[in-house]
């Protein structure tokens, strides 16, 4: 018998993790289950590798009598744990892709990240100077890659670099980070945990299991959110660096700077070794991306905003007047906090999606608010009303499922928008 005491293992979620999870449990003998309650997510050529895998594909909603001889739950980002526990036995473990797959790793020394925002460039820039310095090393989780994938290639590497969310910080129970970082945390996820203490709680999870041999990394305005929290590790504090990276705008980047910094010097990484190996890091696509410029006025993609935080740092990176596309399903937060805050940079807003309403409700009486259909009515007008000098900022501040498969599509759609109109200028 292996370490779960388990046979019988259902993955829950058809998404790349999920996937991942899966071929693993079937690799390590496990009879393995894949669930995916929507119909047509999975492809004829995914559906034969499953089979092919012995891996036992059930589509549709979940249903008690569907586990009744199921020995181990995995559960797949995004999936609520609420949720699965309504169809499940109460003595069913359930447990994240990310415990699974750290239960098959050898010594490597693992890196974790988490926050509401910059988890994915404050990673991003770790792994640039890895890279730059050639210190081997995996890099995935919540950034691309999951953890299972690494353990079924058999890779063996001396870092393991992890982004890592709410969602899969929650159902672990040994998963260890040698490093681990905290960045920031405001309201989030709320359409996904039943309230902030539980978010919080997930969050504080990349701690729960160091030891004194370990380093947690924190955010200092974090200290406020840690009363009670008891580290067993060494604890690092963080603020902003005192140094910028040429490519990367924004005071909230000197945040990740300072922390992607910590991290490294945990690794005898020397601080000018750090700034020479990250001087030329790039933002990733869809984070304060830009896309171009027409008679001066300069368009920029953040489709990665899926919070009100985000927006704020977005808008707060640019010292010119700002024309902001927003909305989307909103996830939590104060819309009338966010405008309080961005007033005195927006010159003019657009908003759309399920949260168009509400924008419009409670910022209107900052700046002028235009609620419009799509975001090309929103780019048409915003460049109809600016002017040389101007920013055209795409930083939705909320999740694109209303519209869009995801913050990428939704990310390329304003992109080819820009670049249409682009054209169109330059060629009348």
């Amino acid at each position: 018998m292996n370490k779960f005491n388990a046979k019988r293992v259902a993955v829950i979620g058809g998404g790349t993790s999920g996937i991942a999870a899966a071929k693993l449990a079937s690799k390590k003998g496990f009879e393995t289950f894949l669930f995916e309650q929507k119909k047509g997510v999975i492809d004829s050529y995914l559906r034969e590798e499953l089979y092919n895998r012995g891996i036992k594909l059930i589509e549709g909603e979940h249903k008690k009598g569907d586990f009744s001889k199921i020995d181990l739950v995995i559960l797949s980002p995004g999936v609520p744990v609420h949720k699965i526990k309504k169809v499940l036995d109460p003595h069913i473990p359930i447990i994240s892709e990310i415990e699974f797959a750290y239960t098959y790793l050898k010594k490597e020394k693992i890196i974790g990240v988490t926050g509401t925002n910059g988890k994915t460039t404050t990673v991003g820039i770790i792994s640039w100077v890895l890279n730059k310095l050639e210190i081997d090393h995996f890099v995935g989780g919540n950034y691309g890659i999951p953890l299972s994938d690494y353990v079924l290639d058999g890779s063996k590497k001396k870092i393991i670099l992890l982004e890592l969310s709410s969602f899969q910080l929650q159902n672990i129970k040994d998963f260890r980070c040698n490093i681990a970082v905290f960045l920031n945390f405001s309201e989030n996820h709320l359409d996904f945990h039943k309230d902030m203490d539980e978010y919080l709680t997930c969050k504080l999870h990349i701690f729960k299991n160091q030891t004194s041999d370990d380093v947690a990394i924190i955010n200092i305005n974090l200290k406020p959110f840690l009363n009670g929290t008891i580290f067993n590790s060494q604890v690092k504090y963080f603020s902003k660096a005192d140094f910028r990276l040429k490519n990367l705008i924004g005071k909230h980047n000197l945040e990740n700077i300072a922390a992607a910094y910590l991290v490294c010097k945990e690794l005898g990484i020397s601080k000018n070794q750090f700034i020479e190996a990250a001087s030329d890091f790039r933002p990733f696509e869809h984070r304060l991306e830009y896309v171009g410029e027409i008679n001066g006025v300069k368009f920029y993609n953040d489709s990665k905003s899926t919070t009100l935080k985000s927006i704020e740092a977005a808008v707060n990176s640019f010292e010119d007047p700002v024309l902001l596309i927003a909305g989307g399903i909103l996830k939590g937060g104060d819309p009338k906090k966010t405008g309080m805050c961005i007033k005195d940079k927006i010159s003019y807003a657009c908003v759309f999606g399920q949260s168009g309403d509400i924008f419009y409700e409670k910022w209107n009486k900052y700046f002028p608010v235009e609620k419009v259909k799509d975001i090309n009515q929103a780019v048409s007008l915003l460049f109809a009303n600016s002017k040389k000098g101007d920013i055209i900022l795409f930083s939705p501040g909320c999740s694109s499922f209303d519209m869009f498969e995801n913050y990428k599509e939704r990310g390329n759609c304003f992109k080819n928008i820009v670049k249409s109109l682009i054209k169109s200028v330059k060629y009348n």
